[in-house]
């Protein structure tokens, strides 16, 4: 065992409930329903070339992060911690 195995710190116990988790990811929802309506509506037909493109990114990055989320426990800081890693 090396020194610097030695004086890494234990990982925090996890304290949150998967119904917990969900819901910090969706108070990002909370930001969509104020901006989306607007965009759409500047947009008007067109709208439609945002949203599929922009709805399969977005389920990939979430399959992403599920996995890297498995894989690596001891990340913190979310999302962008994890897509660092793709």
């Amino acid at each position: 065992m090396t020194t610097r195995e030695k004086t890494l710190p234990t990982s925090l116990p996890r304290t949150l409930t998967l119904i917990e988790t969900l819901g910090f990811g969706l108070t990002g929802l909370l930001l969509w329903v104020s901006i989306a309506p607007s965009a759409h509506a500047e947009l008007g037909i067109q709208a439609m070339w945002v949203w599929i493109p922009g709805t399969i990114f977005s389920v990939v990055i979430n399959f992403q992060v599920c996995q890297l989320g498995q894989q690596l426990p001891s990340v913190a800081g979310g999302t962008p911690n994890y897509l660092t890693h793709l």
